[in-house]
């Protein structure tokens, strides 16, 4: 059966990846061996604390492209820890800073709107609606 070009877009939307270049980084790191792991989610969760509280300190001086840029890194880097620990980034024990980044997120100062990145962790994480998860977290993203 042959399908023309126009039905073959459309069909797109529905099965290709939302975020590809995100999908590329989820598969080549959650292909690393486990111990090498733990160094990559203690990296990852470091990057993230970093462009939270570079924003908390100097998100005034600092611009807006450049407070963009630190919150998609930061979103970025929770959606990588999240599949690369068995729990996920939203337990307790996460490394992350996982409350007040997402609280920023959605009621940060910056001008200028997050949807699409509070859109990439509800749809491109794993461990959301998990039993792990903080109750508190499950609200904030709802």
């Amino acid at each position: 059966m042959k399908v023309d070009e126009e039905l073959a877009n459309k069909m797109s939307f529905f099965f290709a990846y939302p975020t590809p270049m995100m999908k590329v980084m989820i598969d080549s790191t959650t292909q690393i061996d486990k111990e090498k792991r733990l160094v990559l989610v203690n990296g990852l969760s470091m990057v993230a604390n970093v462009c939270h509280n570079n924003i908390n300190t100097n998100g005034a001086t600092l611009g807006n492209e450049n407070v963009m840029l630190l919150l998609c890194a930061m979103t970025g880097c929770i959606i990588l820890v999240d599949h690369l620990r068995e729990e996920g980034a939203f337990d307790k024990k996460s490394p992350l800073n996982i409350k007040n980044q997402i609280t920023h997120l959605k009621t940060g100062p910056n001008p200028q709107p997050t949807d699409f990145l509070l859109n990439s962790l509800r749809f491109t994480t794993l461990h959301l609606n998990s039993e792990h998860t903080m109750p508190v977290i499950t609200k904030l993203l709802a």
